[in-house]
């Protein structure tokens, strides 16, 4: 069975495996009430927030669209910042809903300056709320998530700050609290090194405010509803109790070895990574400043996706969109061990030599 380095779904640990395969706990029971309770804390504690954390089933896509439609009203108009794959999902979001938005966007592989935001807010003064990715997959960007909420902070504090952070939360630091973030948005299947299926949403006060001003018509993915529910330490809908078991064993594991720990580990993989390539002469694309995984331009990148797969049983992933074929994204998230990361540090080598001697 091939090694999984793509940037999700990951690579998961056996003690997560374990609980993936015991007997589900009933819902109403008042172990799964107390595993909940537990899991729910932990989410804050990974978000660095006091505020509600409410999972949503399904995939972190499902849990941005509970958390737009739940903090959005028909009358308002949002500023969406684009600097990739899923930036432009929000921006679909948003048009399914028919709410109006001022999209700023910068070719892929380019970051967003404080500045750059700053401006384009100044144009749309009108909007209600900001959403962003911190850490795109699909061109290995992060943006400075603490210096832009800074400055929206300073001079358009009205606006609500939304963050798609599925990619670096347990990756790399995304502080909610102290960042002065409203609606942040997490999943399973990356840094959490658990399996796809549960998104999750934390929320300030002043999302909270929002929640119960918002008037977009959902039955399934309204937050204010979950919440409701999760004040008596339930899920409104029968929830997917294997799965919360084991993303309750995956954040117990982060806490074991403590965040700053796991941080450096993705950030030293991916130096690992970014040094065989640069030994030959392969580009990253763009700014790479996600931790979560290193993206690679190579005009024969899907060959060498097949390769790795085929001939070291290494599966890491193609480019997305426009970037398909374009660029290799080999992921640093998971529970891969050492010698995993070490046979593809060499597996690397190997391929990358063959490539620039052709």
């Amino acid at each position: 069975m091939s090694v999984l380095f793509t940037p999700g779904p990951v690579q998961v640990s056996g003690e997560v495996q374990e609980a993936l395969s015991s007997q589900p706990l009933h819902h109403r029971s008042q172990e799964f009430i107390e595993l909940s309770k537990h899991t729910w804390s932990s989410l804050q504690r990974l978000l660095s927030t006091t505020g509600n954390v409410h999972i949503v089933p399904g995939s972190g896509t499902t849990a941005i669209e509970a958390a737009f439609v739940s903090t959005t009203r028909q009358q308002d108009r949002v500023a969406v910042f684009v600097h990739g794959r899923f930036g432009h999902r929000l921006v679909n979001i948003a048009s399914e809903y028919k709410v109006p938005s001022a999209v700023y966007e910068v070719p892929w592989g380019e970051s967003i300056s404080p500045e750059e935001v700053d401006a384009f807010l100044s144009t749309c003064s009108d909007c209600q709320s900001i959403w962003l990715v911190h850490a795109e997959t699909s061109t290995g960007v992060a943006l400075d998530l603490e210096a832009i909420s800074r400055v929206i902070q300073s001079n358009h504090p009205h606006m609500l700050i939304c963050v798609d952070a599925i990619t670096s939360l347990g990756v790399q630091e995304c502080l909610m609290d102290s960042w002065s973030l409203d609606v942040v948005v997490g999943a399973t299947q990356k840094g959490l090194a658990c399996p796809p299926g549960l998104g999750f949403v934390g929320l300030s006060n002043r999302a909270h405010e929002a929640m119960n001003a918002a008037d977009l018509t959902s039955y399934n993915l309204k937050l204010s509803t979950i919440a409701k529910a999760q004040l008596n330490g339930l899920f409104v809908w029968t929830p997917p109790t294997t799965l919360i078991a084991a993303l309750s064993i995956g954040l117990d594991h982060i806490f074991s070895l403590g965040l700053k720990s796991v941080y450096e580990r993705h950030t030293s993989a991916h130096a690992k990574i970014m040094a065989v390539a640069q030994q030959h002469g392969i580009a990253q694309l763009g700014d790479g400043t996600a931790k979560g995984l290193v993206v690679l331009e190579h005009s024969n990148a899907s060959t060498f996706v097949t390769t790795l797969l085929d001939q070291h049983q290494l599966r890491v992933a193609n480019g997305q969109d426009e970037l398909a074929g374009k660029v290799l994204r080999i992921g640093t998230m998971g529970a891969y061990s050492p010698s995993d990361l070490d046979r593809l540090l060499s597996a690397l080598d190997k391929v990358f030599s063959e490539w620039t001697t052709q």
